[in-house]
């Protein structure tokens, strides 16, 4: 099944996901697993795009209304 990135944009908005710019606070040269952690991502982009999975980034802290929660 092939959807376009046009509706996948539509049924985020929908469920209430909104689109961020990402916002640097510290750099990250100073890191010390710095370069393994950019291993470890491309070994993981390399496995789902292996799958034909769809590969999406998306912020996951959504706000949840308090009348949905017990």
């Amino acid at each position: 099944m092939n959807i376009s990135p046009h509706v996948v944009k539509q049924l985020l908005k929908k469920h209430g996901f909104v689109e961020r710019k990402m916002q640097k606070a510290v750099t990250m040269k100073t890191c010390k697993d710095r370069n393994e952690q950019f291993e470890r991502i491309n070994k993981l982009i390399n496995e789902y795009k292996e799958s034909k999975n769809p590969i999406i980034s998306m912020d996951a802290k959504k706000r949840i209304d308090r009348q949905f929660l017990p």
